[in-house]
């Protein structure tokens, strides 16, 4: 799993080869970072398991 220090430690090591990788990598991050991360705000859940815990309430 990427978190923001890797993708920043990951951007000053690495050449995007054009804008369409960038944009993929990104959207990959973000996917992982919005799905599977956890977060301290959500008691860290991962923003499913918060929503899944709140629509079973």
């Amino acid at each position: 799993m990427v978190i923001l220090n890797d993708l920043i430690v990951l951007n000053t090591r690495y050449l995007f080869n054009n804008l369409a990788q960038a944009r993929r990598i990104t959207e990959e991050w973000l996917t992982i970072y919005n799905t599977e991360r956890p977060h301290e705000a959500l008691n860290n859940m991962t923003p499913i398991e918060y929503k899944t815990l709140k629509q079973a309430a």
